[in-house]
């Protein structure tokens, strides 16, 4: 027998190896995600066909047609159910209203009690409902309010029992938290939602649901009915997608903002919100803060084109056309115009939006249109009776409209809201002194004192309740401590000329009234007046004149000014500039018997 030689022996070897390989290169295709998943698809297909043939054999055997009645009854309720729950979640998120999104909520559990996650977010906007509440405060909490914040942590603690892979448990303790202003544990909260969402937005669904899922699917095109998934799923109470995180993120970034802002981080609170855009472009919220933030930073244009971004993702957005109106009221000058438009479309919105007629008679009474002030001052307090601001500003427009009893009664009102308030009881005081009522008057100011030593007010109406009783000394020394506090105070420097004027220090008068004109910044006609008839008193009838002149210049509405200016000039026999100033304060004050007759002497009838 020929022996084999040293090649044939290496060619056996090479196809030895060759086929191995073969062997190996099959075996890591039969194994490659690729083919895994051909395999899985096979699979389910095959499921499906089996399971379909099942599914109508067993529904002929215990009775087809009531098996198909049955399922398509459960069905129908459950997609109904299905829709009461997504316009219940549209509502929420797009129009912010927990009230109406929670009813509807509650028709969604009604038909579908056995739905976990309708309860589940039924708890959430509950939650979320009290916590919106709370954060629109202008006072102190009441006891039952505080109770509320407590439910709404239980309501938090449910959730996060329920599903405690889920965000919103940790997004709705950040915003109670924040609400009580415990800002260390209200961003805890939210980072722990953020890193959540983050989490349940890489993962998957479990093979058994996809699988279920997939089976569907092909199992209506096999059927001719594309439904089909959807009917399953509805049927069974499974979910139609993986929950999408991105709302959740944007949103948690948006209140954690919030949080940073309170604590003095400004720019911190802005990166927040860039994050929030990034995850939700769409976000109206984001965009509203922006303009809030710009406006803490008086950036009156860069706040109204936040705004108008956010109209642009809602131009319902209520919120976002009260904020706007606040714009044309803070900046000066003041558009006063452009502030009530916004102000009344958010009203149109929203008939029940308080903060927006407050906004309203903000608008008349920067104006000095003190009775339309009232009306829609009076109109915010029907809204909410404890509505502190609503209170407070109408106590401060009867006081300017002569109605001190009215004023004081509207002050005690906002007080029995917010007994610690130091403001409040120095503009009851304020109401008192011209009521000759200054021991009432220096009590509410000691009171004030005991509340915030730092108010420069107090000192300025002790001030004048020590001038009302011709304490000269006394009254000095408490306007001196009101400029002392805080620098530059006109009405303090005016008052305190007056006191010097009436004790004969005629020197330190005129350098308090110059103070006082040289550092008004509201309304400064009214400090030339008061300058202007010092002058008159002391026979300077030019420079009052001059004064006169400089304030109805400034406001041509102020009918003291034009009344000054009439009488100077009547005093410096100028009788034709005196007969004009009259005409233009009888157009003012069409009733006034001293005009009257003034400008029948000036006439010569």
């Amino acid at each position: 027998m020929e022996q084999p030689t040293i090649n044939s022996e290496s060619n056996s070897e090479r196809e030895v190896f060759a086929r191995q390989a073969q062997a190996v290169e099959r075996l890591a295709d039969y194994f490659v995600p690729a083919e895994e998943r051909k395999r899985f698809a096979r699979l389910v297909r095959a499921v499906s066909w089996i399971g379909a043939r099942l599914f109508i054999v067993v529904g002929l055997l215990v009775g087809g047609s009531e098996a198909v009645q049955w399922l398509y009854q459960t069905w129908e309720i459950r997609n109904t159910a299905k829709d009461y729950a997504e316009v219940g979640s549209e509502i929420f998120y797009k129009e912010n209203n927990p009230q109406v999104a929670k009813s509807l909520l509650n028709e969604a559990i009604s038909l579908n009690p056995d739905n976990s996650r309708y309860r589940f977010f039924e708890a959430y906007i509950d939650g979320m409902g009290t916590v919106r509440n709370l954060l629109n405060l202008d006072r102190p909490y009441t006891k039952e309010e505080l109770d509320q914040t407590h439910q709404a942590l239980g309501k938090a603690l449910f959730l996060e029992r329920q599903s405690p892979e889920k965000p919103e448990a940790q997004i709705l303790r950040g915003q109670i938290y924040a609400v009580l202003e415990d800002y260390d544990r209200a961003r805890q909260s939210l980072l722990e939602a953020i890193d959540k969402a983050e989490r349940l937005k890489k993962e998957e669904r479990n093979v058994f649901e996809k699988s279920i899922i997939d089976s569907s699917v092909y199992l209506g095109n096999l059927t001719g009915l594309p439904k089909f998934k959807s009917f399953i799923m509805t049927t069974f109470n499974m979910e139609e997608s993986a929950e999408d995180m991105d709302s959740h993120l944007s949103f948690a970034h948006v209140r954690l903002a919030l949080v940073e802002n309170q604590v003095g981080s400004a720019d911190k609170a802005i990166a927040y919100l860039d994050k929030a855009l990034e995850y939700d472009p769409e976000s109206k919220w984001a965009y509203l803060w922006q303009g809030v933030f710009a406006s803490e930073r008086k950036h009156w244009l860069d706040a109204r084109a936040f705004y108008d971004l956010a109209l642009q993702k809602d131009s319902r957005f209520d919120l976002a056309y009260y904020n706007k109106g606040w714009t044309f009221l803070r900046s000066k000058p003041k558009d006063y115009n452009s502030a009530r438009d916004m102000f009344q479309t958010a009203i149109s919105l929203n008939p029940d939006y308080k903060e927006a007629y407050y906004g309203l008679g903000m608008v008349y009474g920067y104006q000095n249109k003190y009775q339309v002030a009232h009306e829609y001052l009076s109109r915010a307090i029907e809204i909410d009776n404890m509505f502190l601001n609503g209170w407070k500003w109408r106590g401060i427009v009867n006081d300017e409209l002569g109605e001190f009893d009215a004023a004081l009664k509207d002050f005690s009102q906002a007080i029995g809201l917010d007994p610690s308030n130091d403001d409040l009881y120095v503009r009851r005081a304020r109401v008192l002194t011209k009521q000759g009522e200054y021991e009432s008057a220096l009590h509410d100011l000691l009171l004030a004192k005991d509340f915030n030593s730092n108010n420069y007010r107090i000192p300025y109406y002790t001030g004048k309740v020590y001038a009302a009783l011709d304490q000269y000394e006394n009254a000095a020394a408490e306007f001196g401590e009101a400029i002392e506090l805080r620098k530059g105070y006109s009405e303090a420097y005016a008052a305190r000329a007056s006191v010097w004027h009436r004790a004969g220090n005629l020197i330190e008068a005129r350098h308090d009234y110059d103070s006082a004109v040289q550092n008004a910044s509201y309304r400064p006609e009214r400090m030339l007046v008061k300058r202007a008839k010092y002058f008159m008193v002391e026979g300077n009838l030019e420079l009052a004149l001059a004064d006169y002149r400089l304030a109805r210049e400034s406001n041509p509405r102020y009918s003291t000014a034009w009344l000054g200016e009439a009488q100077a000039a009547m005093e410096l026999k100028d009788n034709s500039s005196a007969l004009i100033a009259i005409n233009e304060y009888l157009k003012l004050k069409p009733q006034s018997e001293t005009a009257i007759e003034m400008k029948k002497v000036l006439s010569g009838d």
